[in-house]
């Protein structure tokens, strides 16, 4: 079980005073709502390294440069998540400086010169052009079948063909929540090697996923009380 999320984002953001003291100033985490649309558009980018500090954070290891790995994840998620949020939904989250990201990211272990542009550049909508879909499930229905089936259609496809090692992301999301799904395609069939779904889940690695129910995810974080059909936006994204 998946610590709550707030308790993981508060976690990440306070490494962000604790490792480079005042030279971060825009974390402000709200009561409501959480950043699963940051997290997301994180999980899609860069995979390993959002893992790798979601899992520390989790953990509570703030060993060596781990802290500030964390602070920078946060300081990215909270940017991509004002940018993608109209105000109402932003809470009191506010949108980092280009400054702030630049000081975050000198702090971490991954830091390289030639990519300070790439992370401190603002936080870009990639979703144009990206194939979409739009389905309606209920409980009784196998949410994650049905979400897999889009993988079959032409566009998308022809993203994990082209895309590096035959990876493709899905975002799931509703006006109120949004996941994401790592995905391989192999022999014409997908397996789910990664999922992102931080209110009830949490965020993987997993081959196959075999050892995590991903279905029960789907349906803990996407169905509220009384609720008993919910239509989900599907994206798919090349790695």
């Amino acid at each position: 079980m998946s610590l709550p999320q707030q308790i993981v984002e508060m976690r990440m953001t306070d490494q962000c005073s604790s490792t480079i003291a005042d030279n971060i100033g825009a974390i402000r985490i709200a009561n409501t709502p959480g950043m699963c649309a940051g997290w997301a558009a994180l999980h899609r980018r860069i995979p390993e390294k959002l893992v790798s500090a979601w899992n520390n954070a989790e953990e509570e290891d703030y060993s060596g440069q781990k802290g500030a790995d964390m602070c920078f994840i946060a300081v990215l998620a909270e940017d991509h998540f004002v940018t993608q949020q109209t105000p109402a939904n932003r809470g009191n989250y506010v949108r980092p400086t280009t400054r702030e990201k630049l000081v975050a990211y000198r702090a971490t272990s991954f830091y390289k010169r030639e990519t300070e542009g790439v992370f401190s550049s603002e936080a870009s909508d990639d979703s144009s052009g990206a194939p979409s879909k739009t389905i309606t499930v209920g409980l009784d229905d196998k949410i994650k079948e049905k979400i897999l089936e889009f993988g079959d259609e032409a566009k998308v496809k022809r993203i994990a063909r082209e895309s590096r090692d035959s990876e493709v992301f899905f975002e799931i999301s509703t006006d109120y929540h949004v996941a994401s799904m790592h995905l391989k395609r192999k022999n014409n069939k997908y397996k789910i090697v990664g999922f992102c779904e931080t209110e009830t889940f949490g965020i993987v690695d997993c081959d196959g996923c075999g050892n995590y129910d991903i279905e029960k995810a789907l349906k803990d974080s996407f169905f509220t009380a009384h609720v008993e059909e919910v239509t989900l936006n599907l994206k798919a994204y090349p790695r």
